[in-house]
């Protein structure tokens, strides 16, 4: 049984009330030691050996941990209450997807103004794809989040970079974030991806990252955005997409059901087919997916180190493990080899009849 499938198991139980007395008990310090000892192993693929009189040792089998769709290196441990995660009240928001708790705990996984794999490290990596960059150059981040890659691009090239956000929460905690390191940049903007305005060719490049998925309206997303990029301006869509075009699996369907926002994903030649009828020259499509995989791997390793040392406040340790179960059964998607993660780079092409014009 893979990781995510065991833990789901436990806390669908949990949920409906179905679990044993042990997992009803008080969560105490020394299990949710127990637990970061475990994922810590788990996240590093090496074998976790239990206290001898905790109840792991007793089964061998639960005790291994592997590098690749491990056994869960926590499935014999009792589950705490998913209710023990921070009210709406207790963070000062009401975001079921992004409370205050979540976000902090998000940057101290993946860095200060970051909250998905990869931290500035991958954010300068993903830069390099554009070609040229120069300073003043006007840009979109189509995805946000609280503004750490547009800090990066405006930082490290002096590009002048608009960022939208769908997420209300995200929004008003990414004004907070770029105000606090006085951030050279435009303000974020929130919109719905659904139904948005940009002025057309405006732009010299635009970022969309991990958002492209969670449109349904895909074709009318990509078109306002290409519309919106002077001639010859260039787009970078980096994203989850199907290894086999209309092909989803019951792993995948499970995936899909385990996240937050439900994806809905198209594969690579959906992705290129779409910008080709926009007139953009697809000129770059590679499989990042093993990159990211590392990023994810390293983020947590990290984390899980620190707080190894030093465990979280029992109230946010629900909270810890719901994220770490999101961020396994992405993982667990893309090892399976039925989902990857693409970076599509594409340019605008020219307007012929204006360079044949006298």
């Amino acid at each position: 049984m893979s990781y995510m499938q065991s833990i789901l198991r436990k806390l669908r139980k949990k949920e409906q009330g179905d679990a044993d007395t042990s997992s009803q008990a008080e969560y105490s310090a020394g299990q949710e030691k127990e637990w970061i000892k475990r994922l810590q192993a788990w996240w590093e693929g090496v074998e976790y050996a239990a206290n001898e009189t905790s109840a792991a040792q007793e089964d061998s089998a639960e005790s291994k941990i592997v590098a690749n769709i491990p056994e869960s290196p926590i499935a014999d441990l009792p589950v705490p209450a998913l209710q023990s995660a921070p009210s709406a009240d207790a963070v000062g928001e009401e975001d079921k997807i992004w409370p205050r708790a979540r976000k902090k705990m998000a940057q101290q996984i993946w860095g200060e103004g970051f909250l998905t794999a990869g931290g500035e490290e991958f954010a300068l990596f993903l830069s390099k794809s554009f070609s040229p960059l120069a300073k003043g150059m006007m840009f979109l981040d189509m995805n946000a989040n609280i503004g750490g890659m547009m800090n990066v691009l405006s930082r490290k090239y002096g590009l002048h970079v608009e960022g939208y956000e769908s997420s209300d929460a995200l929004f008003r905690g990414g004004k907070d974030y770029l105000a606090r390191i006085g951030a050279e940049i435009s303000p974020l903007q929130p919109y719905n991806p659904e139904d948005f305005e940009l002025k057309e060719q405006a732009y010299d490049g635009a970022l969309v990252r991990e958002i492209l998925h969670q449109v349904e309206n895909k074709e009318e997303f990509l078109k306002r955005i290409c519309q919106s990029l002077k001639e010859r301006g260039q787009i970078l869509i980096v994203d989850y997409v199907l290894a086999k075009e209309g092909v989803q699996s019951k792993q995948i369907m499970q995936w899909i059901m385990a996240e937050p926002v439900r994806p809905s994903l198209w594969s690579s030649n959906a992705i290129q087919e779409a910008l080709r009828a926009l007139d953009m020259e697809v000129r770059i499509v590679d499989d990042i997916t093993e990159k990211y995989i590392a990023q994810v791997s390293r983020g947590w390793k990290q984390y899980l180190s620190k707080v190894s040392q030093s465990p979280p406040d029992p109230k946010i340790f629900a909270l810890l493990l719901q994220e770490v179960r999101l961020w396994a059964g992405r993982i667990e998607i893309l090892k399976s080899g039925e989902v990857r993660m693409l970076q599509i780079y594409a340019r605008k092409k020219p307007n012929l009849d204006k360079i044949g014009s006298p």
